[in-house]
């Protein structure tokens, strides 16, 4: 199904019937491309495997969209390079250093 493996930018939603969860990990993570996805459920079971489950990396849950800096924001597979904002970029521009002084 073409609209669940290519990457789409939208307002798209596409709705797909299915029978069991793992057909639905199986059917989105069939794709190049994992930047972001979205879950509607009130199962808490199904949520964390879903989240647990999906190649992206962002899963929202019951929402779309929401971005939080502090967060930060990038894709698996073929969706993006790297991972941009939060605290895992802010390290990529800090260096370390360690110092040993022996005070006589």
């Amino acid at each position: 199904m073409t609209i669940a493996r290519e990457e789409i930018f939208g307002p798209v939603a596409s709705v797909i019937p299915f029978d069991t969860v793992d057909e639905v990990l199986k059917l989105a993570n069939a794709t190049e491309y994992g930047l972001g996805s979205g879950v509607w459920s009130s199962n808490v079971n199904t949520v964390l495997k879903m989240v647990h489950g999906i190649q992206a990396g962002t899963v929202w849950v019951n929402c779309y969209g929401m971005l939080d800096p502090a967060v930060g924001f990038g894709g698996y597979k073929n969706s993006g390079y790297g991972w941009k904002g939060g605290q895992s970029m802010i390290e990529g521009y800090l260096y370390q250093k360690a110092a040993y002084i022996n005070v006589i």
